[in-house]
Formats: C-alpha cells, sequence, structure tokens
C-alpha cells in the first residue's frame, strides 16, 4: 500500500486544480492511499486516509497492508451489489405483468384449438344425420366446392395484396424511423464534439514556485551536461554520436512531471527499446522510403499503449532513428544516455522533500 501525502497532491501541477484535495488538505487529511478493486467487472478505488503524525512503519506493516485491501474488497463488493439489487426489484415489480401475459396467452392458445375441434363435431352430426340425401347431393356438393376454390384463391390473392401492401408500409416507416435516428445521433454526437472543443471545466494546473524551478533547472542543466560531454567524447574516440533530441523530451519530463506516469523509469526505458527495435525492423525493408518509415514508426510504437508503457519522447525516438539508417551501437548508446538520464533525476529529485521519484516500482506497478 503506497501512501502518498495530500499536500504533494495538492501541489503537483501535473494535477488538475481540484477543489475537493484542496479542501482535503486545509482540512489535515495528511496521508492517504488508494486500493483498487475488481467484483466481477465491477471495478473502483476506495481511499483510505490516515494520520500524518502515525508511525510510518506500523502504516506499511503487512498485517495493515492486508487488512486494508480486504477492506477495500469488502466495500468494492457492497457497492457491485447495489446494481443487481436493483435489476431485482425491477424484475420483482414486473413479474406480475409477466406472469398475466403468459397466462392470457395460454388461454388465447386454448380457446383456438377448441374452435376447430368444435366444428369437426358438427360436421360429423351433421354427415351422420344426412346420410340418406348424400347421392342425391354429390354434384350440388362439387359444384358448392368448385364455387369455393375460386373464393378462396381469390380471398388468398386479396390477403397477399394486402400483406405486400402492409409490408410496404412497414418498410417506410422503419425507413423513415432509421433516417430519423441516424439524424439524432448525428446531430447528439456533432453537440457533444463542439462542447469537447470548447474544453473542459478543470482548472489550469498551478504553476511552479521560485525552488522547485531551480531544481527543474539544476536536474535538466547537470544531465545535459553529463549527455552533451559524453556525445563530444564519443565523436573523437568511435565513429558514432549520441542522439540528444529525445533525450531533451525525456528530462523535461523527469523533472517537471515526476509524479506522471509516462515519467517513469519502467515506461522511460522499456518504451525506448520498443522504439528503437520498430525502426531497426523497419530499416530491414530496403523497398520502404524515408517517407513511409517516418509515418510507421510512430504508429507502431503506439503498442506501448497496449502494454502500459506511455512515454512521449518514444515517439520522437521513433521518428529521429527512422529517418536515417543508425546502427545498432548507436541504439545501444541511445539506451545508455536514458539510463544515465534516469540515474540522474533519481538522485537529483529525491533531494527535493516535495519531490519523489519513482513513484512506481523500478520493473512493476505497484
Amino acid at each position: 500500500v503506497c501512501w502518498r501525502e495530500i499536500d504533494d497532491l495538492a501541489a503537483d501541477p501535473d494535477q488538475p486544480y481540484d477543489e475537493r484535495l484542496q479542501l482535503l488538505a486545509r482540512a489535515g487529511f495528511g496521508l492517504a492511499a488508494g486500493i483498487p478493486f475488481q467484483i466481477h467487472g465491477f471495478k473502483g478505488i476506495v481511499i483510505f486516509f490516515a494520520n500524518p503524525h502515525a508511525d510510518g512503519r506500523k502504516l506499511r506493516d503487512k498485517t495493515n497492508s492486508q487488512m486494508i485491501k480486504y477492506a477495500a474488497n469488502f466495500i468494492g463488493a457492497v457497492a457491485a451489489l447495489q446494481l443487481p439489487l436493483q435489476n431485482a426489484q425491477v424484475l420483482q415489480k414486473n413479474r406480475p405483468v409477466t406472469n398475466w401475459r403468459i397466462l392470457r396467452a395460454k388461454i388465447l392458445t386454448i380457446i383456438a384449438f377448441q374452435r376447430p375441434i368444435r366444428a369437426k363435431r358438427k360436421r360429423g352430426r351433421s354427415r351422420s344425420s344426412s346420410g340418406s340425401w348424400g347421392s342425391q347431393l354429390r354434384r350440388a356438393d362439387s359444384f358448392t366446392m368448385g364455387l369455393k376454390k375460386i373464393g378462396s384463391f381469390a380471398m388468398n390473392r386479396e390477403e397477399s395484396l394486402r400483406f405486400l401492401s402492409n409490408a410496404t408500409t412497414k418498410l417506410k416507416s422503419d425507413m423513415r424511423k432509421s433516417v430519423a435516428d441516424i439524424q439524432h445521433i448525428s446531430k447528439t454526437k456533432s453537440m457533444k464534439w463542439w462542447t469537447k472543443i470548447q474544453g473542459g471545466h478543470a482548472s489550469i494546473p498551478p504553476s511552479f514556485n521560485i525552488n522547485q524551478c531551480m531544481w527543474t533547472f539544476a536536474g535538466v542543466y547537470s544531465t545535459h551536461t553529463i549527455l552533451e560531454k559524453l556525445d563530444a567524447v564519443l565523436a573523437t574516440v568511435t565513429p558514432y554520436t549520441l542522439v540528444i533530441g529525445p533525450l531533451g523530451a525525456l528530462t523535461t519530463l523527469q523533472f517537471n512531471l515526476t509524479a506522471a506516469p509516462a515519467s517513469q523509469p519502467r515506461n522511460a526505458f522499456f518504451a525506448q527499446v520498443i522504439a528503437l527495435s520498430t525502426c531497426y525492423f523497419l530499416h530491414q525493408f530496403e523497398r520502404l522510403d524515408k517517407y513511409h518509415r517516418c509515418t510507421l514508426a510512430p504508429a507502431v510504437s503506439t503498442i506501448t499503449a497496449r502494454l502500459g508503457l506511455i512515454h512521449p519522447p518514444a515517439g520522437a525516438t521513433a521518428v529521429v532513428f527512422s529517418i536515417n539508417y543508425h546502427e545498432v551501437e548507436e541504439m545501444l548508446l541511445f539506451l545508455v544516455g536514458v539510463l544515465i538520464a534516469i540515474s540522474l533525476a533519481v538522485a537529483i529529485n529525491n533531494m527535493s522533500d516535495k519531490r519523489q521519484y519513482p513513484n512506481t516500482r523500478w520493473m512493476m506497478c505497484q
């Protein structure tokens, strides 16, 4: 369980301004921890608060952490139970109506089956009583049956025309309804899109104070001084150079957005490895020109989002290394530069009382 200081979260420029968070910080809630839960697809986070003057060892004790996690699952189970309870109440409310519909359908079915049975009985009685007249009425019956066939044919034709007319009318109404639905959905989407373009309701993040700006300046300046010196040494000793461009974006994230997930060492290293591997793979296709390499490399590198390794400088790396062919040694030197930047960011950021870097585990998420 990772306990964070609410004051640091409230003053973090990477977080949008939240009035509730500011009030919690003023009220004296010093520490907070968020425990995620998932109960059969129902996801959420339970936030626990702690006394800022409490013993840190007791808060991070294994027994206490286990109890907090079980409590979060219990609260999540109670929250997940609300929707099934509401559905059960609706089902219980609609059950009499459903039962009445089933009963009505059964009654109508019984009545419909009894009518032909009664008609057959009546026909049997009439035939038994008119046996003596059968020989005399055979010709009349044959003439009557012919008239019935002609009438039934005309009736079937009328029913077919009526069915075709009804089907055409229903098709037209369905088409009108579909067009109306498409217009309504398009209008709703357009209005929602226009509302999003105008911006959200989140406030502008607060700016850094002088102290934090000095820490950022010192970190970026120190890191790039070492990287530029390494590039100069490599240029004189070896035929290779150190690509500095994407490392500038990396140091900006590390010293300005220390709490952002994209700034963490795990994302910074593995996302760069994926970007470099993508560029090396694309350069193996000789018929692939520079235009398609520069468009495919950053697009393919977006698989880092699926792996939970979002890192914007990796996109810059993919573009830079896809323009021209780079040897494997240059790619390895670039990864060395990434490791140097990560090491200096860890050393310098943690010297400040208001910063912590990294915020997650080195290799796995906490």
